[in-house]
């Protein structure tokens, strides 16, 4: 659109206008009543013929354009959130010296732009066309069709091509071979089988992912810096001709090997979901961000990317991760791999690091003080210091063999989960923004603590049960709700698989006569919201010499606000260390968050 100066108009339907250059410029329309949204344009405002329209983003339900014979450019398009009326027809048979039209985000079927020889620009992108034909648009230099219902689209015969977008849609071939002035091509999602750019030596960007092609050449692309060909069926890529590549991404193929010795200029580069055994990225010192993630690596250089800030190596075969050169990293996930060790004290610019699933038995983590995000679950941990992690907003260390965690300098902290540990208490007095907490399958036998919390705090929440029981015992489930007066959460306990227990639910007590396994089901509903959660427990046979104790009524679980939880009592004297199962249901700004206790097999 031309820059202008607003000025009132002397036709009031038309509330701005310029007329500086010669003609008039529309900038906006008056639909108020008397006015209409059914809009029509005459040829002239003010004895000045209108050469311009940008009337983005006005809730029109027609525009009808076809007086403006000298009109050189028209804007009728919305944005992606416009909410508004949106055009459904469009006739610009009549405006032969248009050289631009963007009509995106609309709702149009058709669109004929066979009388528009001299269109230079077309943007229709976001419409519901089923075909579009530029056989006569021969200037074309710029054409944006994304997200439109084309399930072909022929451009031979637009030679001048620079820019082509047609991603989204459903096309099935396409033929850039005359177009050989293209230097952006994005054919993303869409079902090509091919797409050959061997003549489109110009190209700089060229994004054909989520497609169904098994082979690429990009030989002749020497002057391509964007390559995106991510989610197809390539079995090899070669990219060594691609030396100005600055970001590259061919994830989710099935590459078994890929060389980027040559792509120095590297500075992204994703090649995760393939089948990649071996990856050298030594050449390519100028990397800010490597994704590599689940492919078969057994080893990873990254001593030469001295300006890595991200580094995804997830789900490899990693025995070692050497990272102390990459003092410029803020987000590194290497879980799911085979690290015993790891060193991050170099790694001060730390913000998200994740490294589950590993053997790790220590984690220092105390020079990582910018920190908001930390999750090691499912290691060897048996201790953790977070008390320099001031920052942290996510703590995730569960199933680990911590006895001890201490939170208390963590006072931003919002979401905590460490079950699967061997935790004796938990201090979460200083942790007022905590939203989120799950903390079960510890060997907590005091949890009066964490049930104050919970009323201190406006939550509500279940406390156990026990994950093992007497036979011939009850338990009264309704006596490990923590209820809150301004949160009354439905909650229905139901046997979900009794086994040979021949356990039984009657008013909310679980009876079970026989050993063996109960699981039983807690649903939660609060508002439109529910959540269904599963607590196994283990059934032992009642002893001959020494009747078990019914924790129902036993003294020392009860208190005079809300039960505290202890397990049954048995003739095994460690049984009092057994662990104890805690659900919190956090209500936030009447938003529940349900922290759910995942099954024990």
């Amino acid at each position: 659109i031309s820059a202008f100066a607003a000025q009132a108009t002397p036709d009031a339907a038309f509330t701005t206008y310029d007329a500086t250059g010669g003609g008039v410029r529309i900038t906006n329309v008056n639909t108020a009543a008397p006015y209409s949204t059914d809009v029509v344009v005459p040829a002239q405002i003010g004895g000045k013929d209108v050469v311009e329209i940008s009337l983005h983003n006005k809730g029109l339900s027609s525009l009808d354009v076809s007086a403006c014979t000298q009109l050189k450019g028209l804007n009728c398009s919305k944005d992606n959130n416009f909410s508004g009326t949106k055009l459904t027809t469009l006739d610009v048979s009549n405006n032969t010296k248009l050289t631009y039209l963007v009509c995106s985000f609309n709702k149009l079927t058709s669109l004929d732009v066979s009388k528009n020889t001299l269109l230079d620009s077309l943007d229709c992108d976001v419409n519901e066309l089923t075909s579009l034909d530029v056989s006569n648009n021969p200037a074309l230099t710029d054409l944006d069709c994304n997200h439109n219902r084309l399930t072909t689209l022929d451009v031979s015969k637009s030679p001048a091509l620079t820019d082509l977008r047609c991603s989204l849609n459903q096309l099935t071939t396409l033929d850039v071979s005359n177009n050989t002035a293209l230097t952006d091509i994005d054919v993303l999602d869409n079902q090509l089988t091919t797409f050959d750019v061997s003549k489109n030596t110009k190209l700089t960007d060229l994004d054909c992912s989520y497609n169904k092609l098994t082979a690429l050449d990009v030989s002749k692309n020497t002057e391509l810096r964007y390559l995106d060909c991510r989610v197809n069926g390539l079995t090899t890529l070669d990219v060594s001709k691609n030396t100005a590549l600055i970001d590259l991404g061919c994830d989710d193929n099935k590459l078994t090997t890929l060389d980027v010795s040559n792509n120095t200029a590297l500075v992204s580069f994703s090649c995760d979901n393939n089948a990649l055994t071996t990856l050298d990225v030594s050449k390519n010192t100028k990397l800010t961000d490597l994704d590599c993630s689940y492919n078969k690596l057994t080893a990873l250089d990254v001593s030469k990317n001295t300006e890595l800030r991200y580094l995804d190596c997830r789900v490899n075969g990693l025995t070692t991760l050497d990272v102390s050169k990459n003092t410029a990293l803020i987000d590194l996930g290497c879980d799911d791999n085979k690290l015993t060790t790891l060193d991050v004290s170099n790694n001060t610019a730390l913000v998200s690091f994740s490294c589950d699933n590993n053997a790790l038995t220590t984690l220092d983590v105390s020079k990582n003080t910018m920190l908001t995000w930390l999750t090691c679950d499912d290691n060897k941990l048996t201790t953790l210091d977070v008390s320099k992690n001031t920052a942290l907003l996510y703590l995730a260390c569960t199933n680990n063999a911590l006895t001890g965690l201490n939170v208390s300098a963590n006072t931003v902290l919002e979401e905590l989960l460490c079950f699967g540990n061997k935790l004796t208490s938990l201090d979460i007095s200083k942790n007022t923004a905590l939203t989120r907490l799950n903390c079960y399958d510890n060997y907590m036998s005091d949890l009066s603590a964490l049930q104050t919390w919970l009323k201190v705090s406006g939550h509500a929440g279940i406390i156990g049960p026990q994950s093992s029981m007497t036979a011939g015992t009850s338990i009264d489930l309704t006596s490990y709700i923590v209820d809150n007066f301004d949160i009354d959460p439905s909650i229905v306990w139901t046997v979900e698989d009794a086994g040979t227990t021949g356990a039984t639910i009657t008013n909310g007590k679980l009876n079970v006569p026989s050993a063996g396994t109960v699981v039983v089901s807690a649903k939660v509903t609060y508002s439109d919201w529910s959540h269904t959660n599963d607590f196994t427990i283990k059934v032992n046979a009642a002893p001959t010499t020494t009747p078990a104790t019914d924790p129902a009524k036993n003294p020392a679980s009860t208190s005079a606000v809300v039960p505290v939880v202890t397990p049954a009592k048995t003739s095994n004297p460690k049984t009092s260390n057994e662990p104890i199962a805690l659900i919190v249901i956090a209500a936030i700004s009447s938003a529940v968050i349900l922290i759910s206790k995942k099954k024990k097999v």
